[in-house]
């Protein structure tokens, strides 16, 4: 526990940070009060700027001394800073849980979820939106029992709470408890996380609200030889000037020398606002990464369904050039759902890879009806139900804002998909839990 007379710890995160919410968990279990403020504030990120020169989350004061960087790089400064030792630290109304995995127990503080208290210690437990929508670290409670904060029911139905399942990002231990997250003896990418210094290289306008950006990597970046690794489908933490971080999927395929990103402008968004409207090429952006667990299962051997809406194109077009890359033979079935017309972009480079391809299917939906001359028109989800009926043995992607993802989850899973077998990429807009983008 901390000394009582410890100086006062100010931290500086933002709504998207894992390492931010690391961090928080481990101070709440130290038993050490902090001040949060929100670098997603304009003035906040100026005065975190004025204080400390740094701009990038989480940011941590104590006192005069400044730590900054991942939360595992910033804990044994802070653990001295602090006057604590790595054996001590606040026991009352703790869980102690075993992750099978990770073959490690943990301590749980009060309040906290599994998933939280998980990162924090460490442990590269699987998840995704962390708001209980996607399903990506849904897990099996062998022993122990647990609270449930609120959650999608299609990322966690009744029947599945029913055979010991739970979603980490929402289970509050009540008891001491073992838990064992799915899918582990599924292929899964163990890429070393890395920060790249990278420059803008490309800007252009996909559509009236969404920019296409690539990146490469800075040549004076002493890892700028070095590509960096990562799955198909997976997203990268990135901070353009001036902006707040956030995260942002990669569109681009692994080897490739360009990152490629889909940015849409996000009425009242701190970051998108600024990177529409100011960012010019050559500006630089610090790239952190890769993320994510809805990235493509390249040993499956089944059909493909993958489901975007409006920028969810951007893992959705990585995922499919990388199966098509690999010579993935099975049927791959594309469906892209927009507003209107002037929503829909990279039409022709889809319908191009198609007809090289006929193993692929791309089909554009529009919503409003009054575009309806050249697409097909309703919600995307309905048009996936109409012309597909039996999942069985495939795998689901599915990218875009919560309302179509849950739809989407309740139909395939209503007609066969197994639960571990749709992976979700959930995009939220500022405002909403554990918001990404």
């Amino acid at each position: 526990m901390a000394s009582a007379s410890h100086p006062k710890v100010i931290i500086y995160t933002t709504p998207t940070c894992p390492d931010c919410w690391a961090l928080k968990a481990w101070l709440k279990r130290e038993e050490i009060a902090f001040e949060e403020r929100d670098l997603s504030d304009p003035k906040i990120m100026a005065e975190a700027k004025s204080r400390t020169g740094v701009r990038v989350a989480p940011i941590t004061l104590v006192g005069e001394k400044v730590f900054y960087g991942t939360f595992l790089s910033q804990k044994p400064g802070l653990t001295a800073a602090l006057g604590l030792s790595n054996n001590t630290g606040a026991r009352a109304m703790t869980k102690n849980v075993n992750i099978r995995q990770a073959g490690r127990t943990i301590t749980v503080p009060e309040g906290v979820t599994i998933l939280e208290a998980a990162l924090a210690d460490g442990i590269s437990y699987p998840h995704d939106s962390r708001s209980g929508r996607c399903g990506s670290c849904k897990s099996r409670l062998v022993s122990g029992e647990v609270d449930l904060l609120d959650h999608s029911r299609f990322a966690l139905s009744d029947e599945e709470k029913a055979q010991g399942l739970i979603l980490a990002c929402r289970a509050i231990p009540t008891t001491n408890a073992i838990v064992a997250w799915l899918g582990g003896d599924e292929e899964t990418p163990s890429h070393p996380r890395r920060r790249l210094n990278c420059r803008v290289t490309a800007i252009a306008d996909a559509t009236h609200d969404i920019k296409h950006i690539q990146l490469v990597i800075d040549r004076a970046d002493p890892l700028a030889a070095d590509p960096l690794a990562f799955t198909a489908g997976q997203y990268a933490r990135l901070t353009f000037p001036g902006a707040p971080t956030r995260d942002y999927s990669m569109a681009s395929g692994p080897g490739e020398r360009a990152f490629e990103f889909h940015i849409r402008r996000v009425p009242g968004g701190a970051a998108t606002q600024r990177i529409h409207a100011l960012l010019k090429l050559g500006d630089p952006v610090l790239l952190e990464g890769p993320f994510g667990s809805s990235y493509l299962r390249e040993q499956h051997a089944g059909p493909i369904l993958c489901v975007a809406g409006g920028s969810g194109l951007a893992p959705i077009k990585g995922i499919v050039e990388a199966a098509i890359a690999r010579d993935m033979k099975q049927p791959i079935h594309v469906y892209f759902g927009a507003r209107s017309d002037c929503d829909l972009y990279f039409v022709n480079h889809s319908e191009g890879l198609a007809q090289r391809h006929p193993n692929l299917t791309f089909t554009p939906v529009i919503s409003d009806a009054t575009w309806g001359a050249r697409w097909r028109t309703g919600f995307v989800t309905d048009a996936v139900a109409k012309e597909l009926q039996d999942f069985d043995g495939w795998k689901t992607y599915v990218a875009g804002p919560p309302p179509m993802v849950e739809a989407a989850m309740q139909i395939c899973t209503a007609s066969g998909l197994r639960s571990g077998d749709l992976h979700a990429d959930v995009f939220f807009s500022p405002g909403e839990a554990s918001a990404r983008r």
